[in-house]
């Protein structure tokens, strides 16, 4: 059970690396091809790493075709001036030649920091990112929403039975305000003592709540109501009263 859940909470951020496209019409830029994702940090972003963006990153943003299954030369997607967007900052960190190098929005998603464009010394690529900041044992849980500008910066607040399978959305703004009222100020109580607990009676019912920040960032939230905690980049406890009121939420009564 141990060895499921720090698997599950490293998915949700760790970024596979495949290339692919589609065709445009307009001038060209050149592309680089590499074949192992290396991970690099751009200033102004420093809590977030980004990686040569993957398979399921390019369908999410338009890249290739959603029944897409492979890479091929005619569906690779080529990198042109018109995708070139603001400029976001430089590579501050990352191998070989790239730091230095300037990283853009992509022109498609302006207001997304979650994909974007860099241009290392090879041509322009794209990238996507995700925030990796994890939480000491006594911390609160506010730092990780602040982290991501909660609850001001919400998109959307999903609810997910199965990993990376969307049950429904959260639109009632009441309960949006519960939830972070119940996840706000809670001390992470760490790793040990979170698996302790878990080594009780725990079946692994629960579900994941994954919210949405208008920068396009994603922060999985994994509810566990048996034992009454929750793992938000740390292990934090709730009340009974506390559990009930999000099982109405989730729709785990």
């Amino acid at each position: 059970m141990k060895k499921m859940l720090i698997i599950i909470a490293v998915a949700t951020a760790i970024i596979a690396l495949v290339i692919l496209g589609a065709k445009t019409e307009t001038e060209e830029v050149p592309v680089i091809n590499v074949g192992v994702a290396h991970r690099v940090m751009i200033e102004g972003f420093e809590d977030a790493a980004y990686f040569e963006i993957g398979f399921d990153e390019r369908k999410e943003f338009g890249l290739i075709g959603e029944d897409e299954i492979g890479l091929t030369e005619e569906n690779r997607y080529k990198i042109t001036e018109a995708d070139i967007g603001e400029f976001m900052g430089t590579v501050i960190e990352g191998e070989g030649d790239i730091v230095g190098s300037k990283a853009y929005h992509f022109a498609k998603y302006p207001d997304s920091d979650k994909i974007c464009i860099i241009e290392t010394p090879e041509g322009f690529e794209f990238y996507t990112g995700s925030i990796f900041k994890q939480l000491e044992a006594g911390e609160s849980s506010d730092l990780i929403f602040e982290t991501f500008g909660f609850p001001e910066n919400l998109e959307k607040a999903e609810v997910q039975y199965a990993f990376d399978y969307t049950a429904f959305e959260i639109t009632d703004e009441g309960e949006i305000e519960q939830i972070f009222e119940i996840f706000s100020g809670k001390e992470n109580i760490g790793d040990e003592k979170a698996f302790e607990i878990m080594d009780s009676d725990y079946t692994g019912k629960g579900c994941f709540v994954v919210l949405t920040a208008k920068n396009g960032f994603e922060l999985y939230i994994n509810y566990y109501p048996e034992i009454e905690m929750f793992w938000a980049r740390g292990y934090f406890l709730l009340s009974e009263s506390e559990t009930e009121t999000l099982n109405k939420i989730f729709k785990l009564e």
